[in-house]
């Protein structure tokens, strides 16, 4: 597949939208610009051989799987996790890059990203390179991602929050006695819970068996084994890892005195440290390594805002390629739409099969990814998706984040193959429709209500 993605089509809910996936050239790496014939006198001296260049690369947030347009209102700078990824490959691949520099902040994905990221460190290292991590505090997330690396380093005044798993769920069905609301339900399977908070005012055994299910693996698989697995030297047992996360959370200085971090250091320390990790006179940081810089646009210039405003298209590549099709957020008929306030995004079934009709017909494209991270939503709309993918002449394989459940789940079933991390949450379970009765409330208000009908 990687042979494919010198260029690839990614489509999503925001349409078509030509991607450059990475070529052989860097465009972001000084290394690669030719030799000046004539020195200047300003110009810098080149660098000595024994100095190290080490890729910087900043991780935090969402992890957010939305295709992001390069030519967007405020240009480049943003990224999403494929990107991501595909830095610390070049990183990996680039002769001149002797060490990975992670930083970390906090993260708010899901345990499936958490471990795609891990593992692209992890296949850094293959390469006989090393990695190393730095934060000034690291939540439970970051902290498995830094346990990928050779080393780990915190501010002595900063912090390691280790503290295990906890789930709620809220129950409104005494609230909305109280308002004279009810919930009129018709479900299908005992462990369908989303409306249980409607129906009931505490949790039934079969929501409970499925989350204490889910959070078991996550502890034990997620958070218990990778930190025996990444901490080595101290050769934790299963039972003293689950003794330590009981004492959570930690302060650096404790963190490093049970084993779990390697250094207290400031941040211009721990650069400073880089050049003794990897035995060499000094390194150079290469600050975002690979990371398109962001470009605003020119107010002084109206003429280059209107270009902005409606971009050009870049001309497709020639080449054989891969469609990587994203189905991001709930499902629900139509185009789907983006929330830029909240944060949040659907999926509409018509902009998915509008993108795997294009795939279908473009020759160039030989196959099509479904890249799902998904809870469901509509069951019509992930059956029209589905019904598309079920008559699509290319070949389809499904890639799925951190969830992919109910319609996320469905929409991936005429994949040939279907690929998930250890903690993706997904399946398939049960139906339901749900409609609010709020003819009590109304008439508690002083409300009343005439009708006129026919038919």
């Amino acid at each position: 597949m990687n042979a494919l993605r010198k260029s690839a089509i990614v489509f999503g809910a925001v349409g078509l939208l030509s991607l450059p996936l990475w070529a052989d050239e860097n465009p972001f790496n000084p290394s690669k610009n030719t030799k000046p014939t004539e020195k200047k006198p300003d110009e810098k001296k080149p660098e000595k051989d024994d100095v190290a260049r080490v890729a910087h690369i900043k991780i935090s947030g969402s992890l957010s799987e939305a295709p992001v347009d390069s030519e967007s209102l405020f240009g480049g700078g943003s990224e999403n996790l494929s990107m991501l990824l595909e830095r610390i490959a070049k990183a990996a691949k680039d002769d001149k890059v002797k060490g990975l520099y992670v930083e970390l902040g906090s993260i708010d994905s899901g345990f499936g990203k958490v471990n795609e990221v891990r593992t692209a460190i992890q296949n850094f290292r293959k390469t006989g390179k090393k990695a190393f991590a730095y934060s000034e505090e690291l939540s439970t997330k970051a902290y498995m991602i830094a346990l990928a690396c050779d080393g780990i380093a915190l501010p002595e005044s900063g912090g390691l929050e280790l503290i295990g798993l906890r789930a709620e769920v809220t129950f409104y069905k005494e609230a909305f006695k109280l308002i004279d609301v009810k919930a009129d339900v018709l479900k299908m399977g005992k462990y369908k819970s989303a409306v249980e908070p409607y129906l009931a005012d505490k949790m039934s055994d079969e929501n409970r068996e499925q989350i204490k299910s889910m959070m078991d693996d996550n502890f034990d698989k997620e958070i218990v084994a990778n930190i025996i697995s990444g901490r080595t030297k101290q050769k934790f047992t299963a039972k003293q890892v689950e003794e330590i996360i009981d004492q959570g959370p930690f302060t650096a200085k404790k963190a490093e005195k049970l084993g779990l971090i390697d250094n207290l250091m400031y941040q211009d320390e721990f650069e400073k440290s880089l050049s003794k990790a990897l035995a060499v006179e000094s390194v150079k940081v290469e600050q975002n390594y690979g990371k398109a810089e962001a470009k605003g646009p020119d107010f002084s210039n109206p003429l280059a805002l209107l270009d902005m405003l409606s971009p050009k298209k870049k001309p497709e590549s020639k080449a054989d390629k891969i469609a990587v099709i994203h189905i991001i957020g709930g499902i629900e008929s139509g185009k789907g739409s983006v929330n830029p306030l909240m944060g949040g995004s659907t999926v509409g079934s018509d902009t998915i099969v509008a993108a795997i009709r294009e795939a279908e017909k473009n020759p160039t494209v030989k196959a099509i990814v479904l890249r799902v991270d998904s809870p469901g939503g509509s069951a019509l709309a992930s059956d029209i998706m589905w019904r598309e993918l079920k008559i699509c002449k290319k070949p389809v394989v499904a890639s799925m984040g951190d969830v992919a459940a109910s319609g996320g789940y469905y929409v991936c079933m005429n994949a040939k193959k279907i690929f998930a991390e250890p903690g993706t949450v997904t399946g398939s379970i049960g139906v339901f429709g749900l409609k609010i009765v709020t003819g009590g409330l109304y008439a508690k208000g002083g409300l009343k209500t005439e009708v006129v009908s026919r038919g």
